[in-house]
């Protein structure tokens, strides 16, 4: 009898011990993990966006101080939830953004966690597969739960960052696809004015169709760059299509290169064709007649976009040109499909 209990004294005494000694382990895991991270000189996005070694190794940034495995994966897989919690406080912005793509991968509530988070703006340039972009903690902590979040959660922090936290980077596609509510005019007044949002505030600030803000939506002729492949300034114009915008809009023919594939100019060729009036009619068959493309794609793919922009406001003054589009296709092409993928934007909701 006493044997026995000597025996199971020294199993409870071993397995004690083997506790003790993977609790160390893990310990100093998880700091040698985060050190790793700590001496990061960028942010790599990449094993966060896919989960499997090899992709990580195939598509991460060289001069990494990792090499087939990357520290994320360890507070992806092995950390203990609360761990990851506390190091959201971390002094590294890279760590506390890795900790929170990380605890995305749990079946834990994230939305308390993502509002204590959101003055988190400490920026940096976001590298994944071949490109890469800016963005700061909040907004990526965003990034990686945003699809998840319901309706009523997306209006909490739409409010919230319009109202305390638009220089975050996230500001634009709320920006860009904000829906007028008279109790948030002031407030995309005031961004609209700051300037430091561009032609994204003055996209939502035009769909408040104010005249008064007239002279502040002209100063977006100047913001004409694309954005995510699009000249999202022209949204505006589309939006508040006032007779002031109208000159402008056609005087900016000159600045696109005929000949070539008009892939981003979706929304200039809108707002022409909502005015629906001869003058802005007779720039869009300007565009239609001409014949000198650099190749039979580029011509097709810009009839299709000018077709999309007259059934999208048609009228009987837009019938013969939309057949003399027609006239260029098969019969049986589908000139309807519309490959923007700017719309299926998460906050476009």
């Amino acid at each position: 009898m006493d044997n026995l209990l000597m025996k199971q004294s020294l199993f409870l005494i071993l397995i004690q011990t083997l506790i003790g000694c993977g609790s160390i382990h893990y310990d100093r895991t998880l700091e040698v993990r985060i050190n790793e991270i700590r001496e990061f000189k960028g942010f790599d996005n990449t094993p966060v966006a896919h989960s499997d070694s090899f992709r990580i190794k195939m598509y991460s940034r060289p001069n990494r101080v990792y090499n087939s495995y990357h520290p994320y994966q360890f507070l992806r897989d092995t950390a203990r939830t609360e761990d990851l919690i506390l190091l959201l406080n971390d002094e590294n912005q890279f760590v506390r953004t890795y900790a929170f793509a990380a605890l995305s991968r749990r079946k834990i509530d994230l939305f308390p966690l993502l509002l204590e988070h959101l003055s988190d703006s400490a920026k940096f340039y976001v590298a994944v597969n071949d490109y890469g972009y800016q963005a700061s903690t909040a907004d990526m902590m965003i990034q990686y739960v945003l699809d998840e979040l319901t309706i009523g959660q997306k209006d909490s922090i739409q409010n919230l960052i319009l109202s305390k936290y638009d220089n975050l980077e996230v500001t634009k596609n709320i920006l860009l696809f904000h829906e007028p509510i008279p109790d948030h005019y002031e407030c995309i007044k005031r961004i609209a004015k700051s300037g430091h949002q561009g032609k994204f505030a003055l996209v939502a600030l035009s769909r408040y169709q104010n005249s008064a803000d007239l002279e502040l939506i002209k100063e977006g002729f100047n913001l004409t760059d694309y954005y995510n492949g699009y000249k999202v300034f022209f949204m505006a114009i589309e939006e508040f299509n006032h007779k002031e915008f109208k000159e402008d809009l056609i005087n900016y023919k000159s600045s696109i290169n005929k000949g070539f594939n008009y892939q981003g100019y979706d929304y200039y060729f809108n707002a022409l064709a909502k005015y629906s009036d001869p003058e802005c009619l007779n720039v869009i068959r300007e565009f239609v007649e001409f014949d000198d493309y650099q190749s039979d794609i580029y011509k097709l793919k810009s009839l299709r976009l000018l077709w999309r922009s007259l059934k999208k406001y048609n009228c009987p003054e837009y019938h013969p040109l939309i057949k003399q589009i027609e006239s260029n296709f098969q019969t049986n092409e589908k000139l309807d499909y519309d490959d923007n993928h700017l719309i299926r934007n998460s906050w476009n909701y």
